[in-house]
């Protein structure tokens, strides 16, 4: 699959969204530096995931690494519904959390069956940002195709049953 040129002319829209405010520390300001330093892209900061400046939004980036590794799992749960009800099931997420492994692997199964694409990126790992951050534009893209697909296939099958009904006649 290839990206269409209108994808490959516009400037990336990746939306920030804190959601822990409240604090301000080493960990957070070395991530949002990081952020910073991504190149060609057009980065929104928003002040809550149902912001009017969220769409359109290319890969949704949320700091979430002041939850606590035992409540993680059921805050992800929650973004992911606020996610799905908003329309937004389209755009991936990268979410900087310092939880551990323990608690993610046991909800695998409840990922799994999720059909919104998100990355976890740990404090320690962020050397690996921008082949995370272009990994899920790429299935953005990839799920934006798939739409289109859709879309043609659903204007041939009402040509084909237009076709059908005049034969028919």
């Amino acid at each position: 699959m290839s990206v269409p040129k209108t994808q490959q002319q516009r400037k990336r829209r990746l939306c920030y969204w804190d959601s822990q405010k409240k604090s301000v520390g080493a960990v957070k300001l070395n991530f949002e530096r990081h952020l910073r330093f991504l190149p060609e892209f057009d980065l929104v900061t928003l002040k809550a995931l149902d912001d009017e400046k969220f769409a359109p939004c290319d890969l949704l980036i949320i700091s979430a690494e002041d939850i606590p590794s035992e409540d993680f799992s059921q805050w992800l749960q929650g973004i992911n519904k606020r996610i799905v009800n908003q329309g937004q099931i389209w755009t991936p997420a990268l979410i900087f959390s310092e939880t551990d492994f323990v608690d993610l692997s046991s909800e695998i199964h409840d990922f799994a069956d999720n059909n919104w694409y998100f990355d976890i990126l740990n404090p320690l790992h962020l050397e690996s940002m921008p082949i995370r951050v272009a990994n899920l534009l790429r299935i953005h893209d990839h799920l934006h195709e798939l739409w289109r697909y859709k879309d043609q296939l659903d204007t041939m099958q009402e040509q084909i049953n237009e076709i059908e009904k005049r034969l028919n006649v």
